[in-house]
């Protein structure tokens, strides 16, 4: 048996040598029908030569039905209908019609880092998140500007931590990871919010343990050797979208929110003394502005207004005009998702027209119901926009650094220097660049020494 090598008319199938005679001894019926290619073949004793109704080739009777599941033409369900697509087209075109599909769902998985400040400041945000101390006092009851972007950013992240101190710390301990020791990668994947909040803080908690679990053999290592803080969060985007949707926002990311910090708004270098002085490095290239939208929790670019103010109308009025579904199928086109949604989100009349008009550009995910302790059941599939908004090109912003170096020089916060008074300073520095120099020429001139020698 080793050394059989099957023949040419053998059949191979999964391991199985199956000869042409054990093919026909199975279908004796249809044994000429099994390898027949003829498209005009004149045996039609048992099975009649009849056209397929999508593409018209030819063949066998018997074979149409395992025709129709392998042919081009032929209509078929989309490839994830059993996650809620309701399209049936052309089986050339399913692979297509995958990257726009409105079931085929993507999780953005990038994530972030955000530091507290200290202790205190998570104590603090501990007990606001809680309840028990009011978040701001009355001497910063200030309105945060529009355009400083950073702070937003990181107020929404602070949202998001101050969210998790509301639940129980078991919940929170236990989705720690390796890469997470300290803090559970936010947002929580599953938590239970506490209905009474105690009135010990758990950071408490966290050092006694600590300190009932050490040893005296591993007390300079916990003292002195931690390579993470207690301060450190991290934070995941887990943005749902479209597949035609990841570039977007993919762009997102890399030219808004990791540029924010630094890139799009540059404070002055006295900030960490209180100098709340800020400019813009990068601006929307078609004008306009990039603000925080607290609906969304997204950062939007609006645009400037065409419209002269002379000509604005009253809300009312404005409102009944984009009710017109005529006025509204120009416009959706030229919306994001996010601004959809918000649309959409307006009245129950609005989600009404905007999902008719612009139907193709939903999303479709399924909602679970949870069952018991360990069981989760389908409930049904939702209908939604995503939450992604568009990207403007950004480009630098020229008047940004006479700016800065305008308020650098009457910058009240700014530590000045008087070096007269402590020369020592500039003495040393001064004295170490020299040496250094004449090393340098130390240096260079046994180089051309070495040379000269080995031409020689």
């Amino acid at each position: 048996m080793w050394g059989y090598e099957p023949a040419d008319e053998d059949y191979v199938v999964q391991g199985f040598d199956l000869s042409i005679e054990d093919i026909k001894e199975a279908h004796q019926e249809h044994a000429h029908c099994a390898f027949c290619y003829i498209l005009n073949c004149t045996k039609v004793d048992i099975c009649k030569i009849v056209a397929c109704k999508y593409c018209k080739i030819k063949l066998h009777s018997c074979k149409v039905e395992d025709h129709e599941n392998i042919c081009i033409k032929a209509f078929s369900p989309c490839i994830n209908s059993n996650f809620g697509c309701p399209e049936i087209l052309r089986n050339e075109l399913r692979g297509i019609h995958l990257s726009k599909c409105c079931a085929s769902a993507v999780v953005c998985n990038l994530q972030w880092n955000r530091e507290i400040i200290g202790k205190q400041a998570k104590r603090r945000m501990k007990q606001v998140a809680r309840g028990f101390k009011k978040q701001m006092l009355d001497v910063e009851l200030k309105e945060n500007d529009r355009d400083e972007l950073d702070v937003f950013a990181a107020l929404d992240d602070q949202r998001e931590i101050m969210e998790s101190y509301r639940t129980f710390r078991q919940s929170r301990v236990r989705q720690r990871t390796a890469c997470t020791p300290a803090n559970p990668v936010l947002p929580l994947r599953f938590y239970d919010k506490m209905p009474r909040f105690p009135e010990d803080d758990s950071s408490d908690e966290e050092k006694f343990k600590e300190l009932s679990e050490a040893r005296m053999s591993d007390f300079h290592r916990k003292a002195f050797q931690y390579y993470w803080t207690r301060e450190m969060h991290t934070f995941t985007c887990t943005a749902v979208m479209r597949r035609d949707e990841i570039s977007n926002h993919w762009k997102y990311h890399t030219d808004v929110l990791q540029l924010i910090d630094g890139g799009i708004i540059k404070r002055c270098p006295s900030a960490p003394n209180g100098c709340d002085f800020y400019v813009r490095q990068l601006i929307p290239k078609n004008g306009g502005r990039i603000r925080f939208d607290e609906i969304t929790r997204q950062f939007v670019y609006d645009p400037e207004s065409v419209i002269p103010s002379s000509l604005h109308t009253s809300d009312a009025t404005e409102l009944g005009d984009f009710i017109n579904p005529h006025i509204l199928r120009l416009l959706l086109p030229f919306l994001d998702t996010a601004s959809i949604r918000t649309l959409s989100s307006l009245n129950s009349r609005f989600c009404y027209l905007v999902r008719g008009l612009i139907h193709s550009r939903t999303l479709i995910s399924i909602k679970w119901i949870r069952k018991g302790i360990k069981k989760w059941k389908f409930e049904a599939f939702e209908r939604y926009f995503s939450n992604i908004p568009s990207v403007a090109t950004l480009i630098p912003n020229v008047e940004s650094n006479s700016s800065m170096a305008t308020h650098i020089g009457i910058c009240s916060f700014c530590e000045r220097v008087d070096h007269s008074q402590n020369p020592e300073s500039l003495k040393f520095m001064g004295d170490t660049f020299k040496e250094y120099l004449e090393n340098e020429k130390k240096k260079s001139a046994e180089e051309r020494k070495s040379e000269e020698r080995l031409e020689f």
